[in-house]
């Protein structure tokens, strides 16, 4: 299932020689039965080798899920796969040093980071849910404050933000990581209303 080596040898077949007219682009997205593409079901499994061959042959990081709309970031996140997380945010990078090619970088990475799928949740969501904490720490130490903050104050398909989805969950780590932060709460959507719904007080 991890043949990253055996991977790198076919897709750079792939490259050399169109197989049945199909551009090299395409056929690196290929779903499988289950509508994912190579990179969703590397990040599903945490096949790190995998991810990396994948990603150096420019396979996709914002492809989304046919039916759920998750990208490969929502899937890493979903199953607690920090290094796969990691290497994804970190593929989108620049040599160039200048601050507008910092700028496309960071926006870019903010588009992934607050991607959301059919419920409306962003991989930040989901990791709140499930008190992913070392996840959070490690988005928020290659993302910058800025991009941070503006994800957290999306909100998913029931109005939830992601702060008050970890209340909801009572994932206490990331609460307290969270509530140190600063950003606007709509006050119909007050986390400490959320914490007495769901008895997390």
């Amino acid at each position: 299932l991890h043949r990253p080596n055996i991977l790198r040898l076919l897709l750079s077949k792939a490259v050399n020689r169109s197989q049945q007219n199909i551009p090299f682009a395409q056929q690196i997205e290929n779903l499988d039965d289950f509508q994912r593409t190579p990179l969703m079901f590397a990040c599903e499994f945490e096949l790190d080798g995998c991810i990396n061959v994948l990603l150096s042959f420019g396979a996709k990081v914002n492809s989304k899920h046919k039916c759920s709309g998750d990208t490969p970031l929502h899937i890493a996140c979903r199953n607690g796969h920090l290094s796969s997380v990691v290497m994804i945010l970190k593929s989108i990078s620049s040599r160039d040093e200048s601050s507008i090619a910092k700028k496309k970088v960071e926006s870019a990475r903010l588009k992934l980071i607050s991607t959301q799928n059919v419920l409306g949740e962003t991989p930040i969501h989901i990791i709140c849910k499930t008190n992913e904490i070392d996840i959070l720490d490690a988005i928020a130490n290659i993302c910058n404050s800025s991009s941070i903050d503006k994800a957290l104050s999306i909100e998913d398909e029931n109005g939830n933000t992601p702060l008050m989805v970890a209340i909801a969950s009572g994932a206490e780590d990331i609460v307290m990581n969270l509530s140190q932060r600063r950003y606007v709460h709509k006050l119909h959507n007050c986390p400490l209303i959320a914490a007495v719904e769901s008895n997390s007080l």
